[in-house]
């Protein structure tokens, strides 16, 4: 109904497992490790970063592990028509380090279409303000995100399925124990062609 499952070169599999795999290295937030994850769309470095997000909680963690949403359309609503225009022009995007040639990428961290729907594209960690309008506007966007997120613990068995263009998405940190089998979740990436079927 949504669209058709996603791959993204170095991601692996369409459908993987996000969990705490401790051979990763821990220096950045990833689905990978259970460190806080802020705020964030998936994939923002990427051309055509996917669609919709489907994320399955498996077994939840002993502690933290909270996902972490925001709507984007009430982000938008806040903020000035300055920091609108500026979010509108390209920022720099880097390259995630599992991409080491990689380029930097020039994207807007907002864009709305004719009849005014937000789409956003944001990852703080791999993202350069390119003018000082932009740094007011990062820093306008960024108190507005925190005025409007909110926190759900998925419990295992529920599915949170969110336009990964709308929605910003993260997670608390987590911690278990060493007998415990360890959080754990399936995600699937899914691009909508000419929109939801």
């Amino acid at each position: 109904l949504i669209g058709d499952i996603r791959e993204y070169a170095g991601h692996g599999a369409p459908v993987v497992e996000v969990s705490d795999k401790r051979s990763v290295a821990q220096g950045r937030p990833s689905s990978d490790n259970n460190l806080f994850f802020d705020l964030h769309t998936d994939m923002s470095f990427y051309d055509a970063p996917p669609e919709y997000v489907g994320f399955l909680m498996i077994r939840q963690s002993d502690e933290g592990g909270s996902s972490l949403f925001c709507d984007g359309g009430a982000v938008a609503a806040a903020l000035s028509d300055r920091a609108k225009a500026a979010l509108r022009r390209p920022f720099a995007f880097a390259a995630p380090p599992h991409i080491p040639d990689g380029a930097e990428q020039a994207f807007p961290v907002m864009t709305q279409d004719r009849a005014g729907a937000v789409s956003l594209r944001y990852r703080r960690d791999g993202l350069r303000a390119l003018d000082a309008e932009q740094v007011d506007a990062l820093r306008e966007f960024e108190q507005a995100i925190a005025a409007h997120k909110f926190e759900l613990k998925l419990l295992p068995g529920q599915l949170a399925v969110y336009s990964n263009k709308r929605l910003l998405h993260g997670r608390q940190a987590y911690r278990d124990t060493v007998s415990s089998q360890g959080r754990s979740a399936l995600r699937a990436y899914f691009a909508s062609g000419d929109g939801v079927r």
